[in-house]
């Protein structure tokens, strides 16, 4: 259940940038797109990496420690501005002004991308409880979110629309994992 699900949802990320190239103004925004996601998908990293590491406890434990869930919140929150603040120097930095333009869709993309390591943090601890379907069902509902807002967005705002259908979907996927998350805990 779990594996047919991320691949719904992995396969409907993976369709960003075509769509972005088919709906868009030009491809150079498929750069753009592109490069934000390199520079903000590591954000999604810290909560999945802190919940990996606690999995073992999760599987025996009524619920997840609300310490812990902090301390993942204010590393996320830390490193998420780091990139808000710094994402135009690192980008004039590393690939020069020319690719200025990626700074609009990486602030987009980072809210994006916190959302779903929130949402991974919380999915380790119902993995640890072999709650498979649940998690299968999550991924169905953001795929399905992410290729209608993809379809949606970009039609009218390109990669910044990309950016936005990935906030959309990680919205999704973190209300839907806390909804399965709390009535598990019951």
């Amino acid at each position: 259940d779990v594996y047919f699900g991320s691949l719904i949802a992995s396969g409907s990320g993976s369709l960003s940038g075509i769509l972005i190239s088919h709906f868009g103004v030009n491809n150079v925004e498929v750069g753009y797109y592109t490069l934000a996601t390199l520079l903000a998908s590591p954000l999604a990293l810290v909560p999945n990496i802190i919940a990996t590491v606690h999995f073992k406890k999760f599987a025996s434990s009524a619920k997840i420690e609300t310490n812990l869930t902090l301390t993942m919140l204010l590393i996320s929150v830390i490193l998420f501005l780091m990139i808000i603040f710094l994402a135009r120097f690192i980008i004039i930095f590393s690939f020069g002004k020319d690719y200025l333009n990626a700074v609009e869709i990486l602030k987009y993309l980072s809210v994006g991308y916190i959302l779903y390591g929130i949402g991974d943090y919380y999915n380790r601890f119902l993995l640890a409880k072999g709650r498979g379907k649940e998690l299968r069902n999550a991924s169905f509902y953001v795929g399905i979110t992410l290729l209608l807002s993809n379809i949606i967005f970009i039609k009218f705002l390109g990669g910044q629309g990309a950016a936005i259908a990935r906030i959309a979907s990680g919205l999704t996927y973190t209300v839907v994992i806390l909804f399965y998350y709390k009535k598990a805990l019951r």
